[in-house]
């Protein structure tokens, strides 16, 4: 079917999908296998990956359907009618051919997805419409200048309509870039929202990273379209994945810790049943485990996080330190655990108290020298060297040497900003914490209230303390920094809460502390503000989101038990056991060791992903 300049090439799940037609060069990806439902068609793809490939429906009657987003953004549907016979990708442009023939530049990617009761003839008409005195639609999100990973879930779309609308206002949101243009048709959304099937972001998002994604929204109103300004974003060449763990303390029924799976975008509700409030949590730098402390048994409990622990109470490996509130923070093997006691019976009211040692394999107290000298510390975090634990007392960033086994040197005050600083936090290289700088040690959480604050970076020499300007976009509303485990694209990348509106009134939550990602690069003291604008976090409820903590995926390594390949930090599972793959990992996918990752592409296994190593 042809319409204007455009060719109907398939019906997918989210939507009708089309393609300019400039250049019809077919292309038929590479792989094959997997379906998709299409209503009362099923469709399997018999010569490619994704979109990428070639799509026939199998036998049986033809029809339409409509889909929910789980944020219930925007309904989408096939196009009306049967499919029929092969549904074939197309690429407008095959690229830039260099003289020895060589392809250097990928083919182009056009796509648009039409929503609930959007026709072909719909979108000739808002193409050949002309322009109206109205004005455009204000996008809300994603943030003018954001920087996001290659693989990162597509973004929430949000926008405001600048006037009053109306049922048959149309809508056209286009994200492009050089090699990609990804559009979306929608008749007066209900949120004024779209967030892109990923199949579809993906090519947008792989191709040309670290140009910046150009995105507009326009509105076919009365006779007119009206275009708003536009905003720019960019993915760049990096890779990040694993879990953020976060404390729900406003979730019903039970406040709890909750996951979500960064790259998918997925949350996942690994423990319904604590047995009372979980919070002040620490994971270890393998993932693999978690300690936590709850409130009805009053003590902090350890939690194998591959095991199933939806049972209710949940297995916990040990407890320890029964009667007291405490803080976690493993050292960089996990085999030896750090508890933080605050000195009044709820944590973080008095911000300070004694530390602890204990195994981070068993629980059991362990013998230690140089740690009686704290006596006001709070937030430890030990460095993923080993080397050092960071801490805050009475507002100052402290420092605490490990000189030997079990054995600590005399605390050293880092610096900072001053004021109150705290929740320092290392950069995966352990050279770098990131760190909030605010006006008390309390931020109310309880309370639904905050004090001001805002993030700081600082070396661990204390050298080049520098505000994260663009991260803190002006704002001091940001708190509590988490690291994440993956140095990746050049940049560090870090996760923490802020109460800055997310998306419009319709779609999006303000007023709530939310979880944001932002890139620093991972060599601050080149810049004066080594921080890029943030993203947010998308998987999260909406709730008062706080304290994550970001790990990789809690796989199972060599050995360990499985029933799928996906248990597997190395995508493989025999015979109940996870073992070397069978085809090597590539970038972005996750590993258990090096040898995991192709070789061929000089890949490391770092941070439980493959991915370029890292050259200072």
């Amino acid at each position: 079917m042809n319409f204007g300049n455009w060719v109907i090439i398939g019906a997918g799940a989210l939507g009708l999908f089309v393609a300019c037609s400039s250049k019809e060069q077919l292309n038929r990806g590479s792989g094959s296998g997997g379906s998709a439902n299409t209503g009362n068609t099923t469709m399997t793809n018999v010569g490619g990956s994704g979109m990428g490939g070639v799509w026939q429906p199998d036998s049986g009657p033809t029809g339409t359907t409509t889909v929910t987003q789980s944020d219930g953004a925007v309904v989408v549907q096939q196009a009306d009618g049967a499919v029929v016979g092969t549904v074939l990708n197309l690429n407008p442009d095959a690229g830039t051919t260099s003289s020895d023939g060589s392809v250097t530049a990928p083919p182009d990617f056009h796509q648009a997805i039409l929503g609930v009761g959007v026709t072909a003839a719909d979108v000739t008409r808002f193409e050949t419409a002309m322009p109206g005195s109205c004005t455009g639609p204000t996008i809300n999100y994603p943030l003018d200048g954001a920087v996001m990973p290659r693989n990162v879930y597509p973004p929430k779309i949000m926008w405001t309509p600048s006037g009053t609308t109306s049922a048959t206002d149309l809508y056209r949101v286009r994200l492009k870039r050089p090699n990609a243009t990804l559009e979306g048709y929608f008749l007066n959304p209900p949120q004024m929202a779209w967030q892109p099937p990923v199949d579809s972001f993906s090519p947008l998002a792989n191709r040309n990273v670290g140009e910046p994604i150009e995105l507009t929204v326009a509105v076919l109103t009365g006779a007119g379209v009206c275009v708003g300004s536009p905003i720019a974003f960019k993915t760049v060449d990096a890779f990040i994945a694993g879990s953020v763990y976060y404390w729900a303390p406003n979730r019903v029924d039970t406040r709890q810790i909750m996951r979500v799976d960064v790259d998918k975008g997925m949350l996942v509700d690994f423990m319904p049943n604590p047995g009372g409030c979980l919070a002040c949590h620490g994971v270890t730098r393998d993932g693999r485990r978690m300690a936590a402390y709850q409130s009805t048994l009053r003590g902090t409990f350890a939690y194998d996080l591959t095991a199933n622990l939806t049972g209710s109470p949940p297995p916990s490996l040990f407890s320890t330190a029964l009667y007291r509130e405490s803080l976690s923070t493993f050292n960089g093997d996990g085999t030896r655990l750090l508890l933080s006691f605050d000195s009044s019976p709820r944590v973080r009211d008095s911000c300070g108290g004694a530390f602890e040692l204990y195994s981070g394999t068993d629980g059991a107290p362990v013998t230690s020298t140089g740690l009686t000298q704290v006596t006001n510390g709070t937030d430890p975090e030990w460095s993923p060297d080993s080397t050092t634990i960071a801490f805050s007392d009475n507002g100052s960033l402290k420092l605490l040497p490990q000189t030997g086994p079990d054995q600590f040197g005399a605390v050293t005050t880092l610096g900072g900003s001053g004021n109150y600083d705290w929740h320092p936090t290392w950069s995966p290289d352990s050279q770098w914490l990131a760190y909030q700088h605010g006006t008390s040690c309390n931020t109310g959480t309880r309370s639904g209230g905050y004090v001001s604050a805002n993030l700081w970076i600082i070396s661990r020499n204390g050298t080049g303390n520098a505000v994260l300007a663009k991260l803190n976009g002006g704002r001091m509303d940001n708190w509590r920094p988490v690291f994440s485990p993956f140095d990746s694209g050049g940049y560090f990348w870090v996760v923490y809460s802020a109460a800055r509106p997310y998306g419009n009134a319709l779609g999006g939550v303000s007023g709530k502390k939310q979880l944001w990602i932002a890139a620093i690069h991972d060599q601050p003291s080149n810049f004066s503000d080594p921080s890029e604008v943030p993203y947010y976090l998308d998987g999260q409820e909406l709730y008062t989101n706080l304290q994550a903590y970001w790990a990789p995926a809690p796989c199972q390594v060599y050995a360990g038990w499985c029933e799928t390949d996906g248990q597997c930090c190395s995508g493989a599972c025999t015979n109940g056991s996870c073992g070397v793959p069978v085809t090597c990992r590539v970038r972005g996918q996750t590993c258990a060791v090096s040898t995991d990752c192709c070789a061929g592409d000089f890949l490391e296994c770092m941070g439980g992903l493959c991915d370029m190593p890292i050259i200072r």
